[in-house]
């Protein structure tokens, strides 16, 4: 297999498309468990200086009340997602993410 020249940056909305509610949308959560694994386990030939490397996930929300960080521990919690599946806060865009820089 040829080595990837480019590889998708993946941005999702989370409430309605990722989790409705207090619950994941069903299948949602092995989907999202499946594109956070190691890139080398989707793409077995893949060629990348890191095996480890994901493809790069954005979670999108209008959902404030928290900080990023928190934020992705609570999806975290609802869609099950441990060890290097975690979202971190540097997945999250949330309504007043452009504004930190200002706060």
């Amino acid at each position: 297999m040829k080595p990837l020249k480019k590889l998708p940056i993946i941005f999702s909305d989370v409430n309605g498309v990722l989790i409705r509610g207090l619950g994941p949308i069903p299948g949602s959560d092995r989907a999202l468990s499946f594109i956070r694994q190691p890139l080398k386990d989707i793409i077995p030939d893949f060629e990348y200086h890191n095996p480890e490397f994901q493809l790069p996930f954005v979670v999108i929300s209008n959902a404030g009340g928290k900080v990023e960080g928190r934020k992705a521990d609570q999806y975290n919690t609802v869609m099950q997602l441990t060890g290097k599946k975690r979202l971190k806060a540097e997945n999250m865009v949330l309504n007043f993410s452009p504004l930190r820089p200002m706060i």
